[in-house]
């Protein structure tokens, strides 16, 4: 887990996006598969589900800390951020333990299941196993805090550079429904599913100005055909086999959401909410 905290640390830091998506293909490439999967299903919102409240973990941090609540709860209003206060609060690790995420991901799931007397002692342990980083960390995802979602273009092109796919493949598979408990981390960068042949988009024709005289490079205006470039959101819709798929520019899969946009507002086929005809659909 250490590895994906520091990668949170990083994302959060960086104000570069390049530099962001980098320290995703650097996570990709150290961590092993199944922690991938279970980063791909945090940052995209897939979280376990909350096990206790940051106030109950409060009192056993002060416990394990030996000060009183009243000066950890004046440290928290300093920092801005209970799960880290209560990391910072805790003592240094006696041992520390590099586990994976994964497994960190079950010990959550298995706290929950715990009596509230055999949760404490299994918490204070985790906290005397875990650096800074990787308790804040745990402390997020027990209390179900975490909150780091990464744009899916950022993500997707992250996993395109570890992986070699194209990109729209990939943002194909993350936006159908999937879980990190019943697949491999192989399948979802695996070749050859037919399903993507049938989805997947024709290149975006992007405007662009042009910087110097057209006509040398262009030749004759008369010869030229041009289309006007309407103001909305540009999109792509994908009809084979009787199948329908939206794509939006940045490249994700967006037929839920157009869908039922569509049906809430009754717009026409091919207008957007202006008005106007988009003709990229």
């Amino acid at each position: 887990m250490k590895r994906f905290a520091q990668c949170c640390t990083e994302w959060e830091h960086t104000p570069s996006i390049h530099d962001k998506r980098d320290a995703l293909v650097r996570y990709f490439r150290e961590a092993r598969d199944e922690d991938k999967l279970w980063a791909i299903a945090l940052l995209t919102g897939n979280r376990p589900k909350r096990v206790l409240s940051l106030s109950v973990l409060k009192d056993w941090a002060a416990e394990m800390a030996g000060i009183p609540l009243w000066l950890l709860e004046a440290s928290a209003q300093t920092i801005g951020d209970l799960a880290e206060t209560l990391a910072l609060a805790v003592p240094p690790a006696k041992e520390e333990r590099h586990f994976s995420l994964s497994h960190w991901i079950a010990f959550v799931r298995q706290t929950g299941s715990l009596s509230h007397q055999a949760q404490q002692p299994a918490i204070q342990s985790a906290w005397d196993q875990l650096g800074c980083e990787e308790r804040f960390l745990l402390n997020k995802l027990l209390s179900g805090g975490f909150r780091l979602t990464v744009p899916q273009s950022i993500l997707v092109s992250a996993l395109a550079t570890y992986s070699g796919l194209e990109e729209t493949i990939l943002a194909h598979r993350l936006a159908n429904p999937w879980d990190p408990e019943e697949m491999a981390f192989s399948q979802l960068i695996q070749d050859g599913q037919p399903q993507e042949d049938l989805s997947k988009p024709y290149p975006f024709f992007l405007a662009f100005p042009l910087e110097e005289d057209p006509e040398p490079a262009l030749g004759d205006p008369s010869g030229w055909i041009a289309e006007w470039k309407w103001d909305g959101l540009r999109s792509q819709l994908i009809v084979r086999q009787g199948r329908l798929f939206i794509w939006s520019r940045s490249g994700e899969l967006v037929t839920g959401e157009i869908s039922g946009t569509a049906r809430s507002s009754r717009l026409s086929p091919g207008w957007n909410g202006a008005g106007r005809r988009n003709p990229s659909l």
